[in-house]
């Protein structure tokens, strides 16, 4: 017959065992959803494909792609996995997402692209998705923007209730192959800018000097959030 210490040994044991077999099932529970949605990755390319055949406006999706590595870059994954398992869903019942027109004429297509426009941000981007990602599509876009309103003849006027009301700062790349900084001091120059600030890097500094450009992003948030 087991003594008092000894029920109470064997209790303290039972339940030790038990909330770490829980813990054990919970942590391969995760990790299995975790596996289960990367493994989604090679279908949302998949996705991307059909959606662009059927019609549908994709631009934002490599920028997607590039900002789920972001996120397990800075060892956010949980939040990379649930981004990707809700893309994954919303290009597979394609909801929210828009069709691209036929055009009648570059003025209607000019609306149209106007009207992509995030309302929060003033970026091209899905603000869902961190603001690393929001500069490529934005650009693209309003380089479209640019041509189709030469092509119509109308001036190329963003919303002032978006993107015209934003703080903005402008970061040149003196050693950018892909946008030269001649054509950059002509972007940066059609709306009134706080700042330009150059650095000496190519395309991507987020990727060849990171640092550097966290310090100035951190800076002139900081400044902006200060003085508005």
């Amino acid at each position: 017959m087991m003594t008092r210490r000894q029920r109470v040994s064997l209790t303290r044991r039972t339940v030790l065992l038990t909330t770490t077999g829980l813990v054990i099932l919970f942590l391969l529970a995760v990790l299995g959803l975790g596996v289960q949605s990367f493994l989604l990755v090679p279908k949302l390319f998949k996705l991307n494909k059909a959606c662009q055949e059927e019609g549908y406006y994709m631009a934002e999706f490599e920028f997607q792609m590039l900002g789920f590595a972001h996120l397990l870059d800075k060892g956010r994954y949980w939040e990379a996995a649930a981004g990707i398992r809700k893309l994954h869903e919303r290009l597979r019942t394609r909801s929210g997402l828009v069709r691209v027109p036929v055009f009648a004429d570059k003025g209607r297509e000019l609306e149209f692209y106007l009207g992509l426009q995030n309302p929060r941000t003033g970026a091209f981007m899905d603000d869902a998705f961190p603001y690393c990602t929001y500069d490529e599509p934005t650009s693209n876009v309003l380089l479209h923007l640019e041509a189709l309103a030469k092509q119509t003849g109308q001036p190329l006027r963003l919303s002032s209730e978006r993107f015209g009301r934003l703080d903005k700062v402008y970061v040149h790349c003196r050693k950018d192959n892909a946008i030269s900084l001649p054509r950059q001091r002509q972007f940066a120059a059609k709306w009134p800018m706080r700042k330009v600030i150059t650095l000496d890097s190519g395309h991507s500094p987020f990727l060849s000097m990171p640092k550097r450009l966290s310090e100035v992003l951190a800076s002139e948030l900081h400044e902006s959030t200060t003085t508005s």
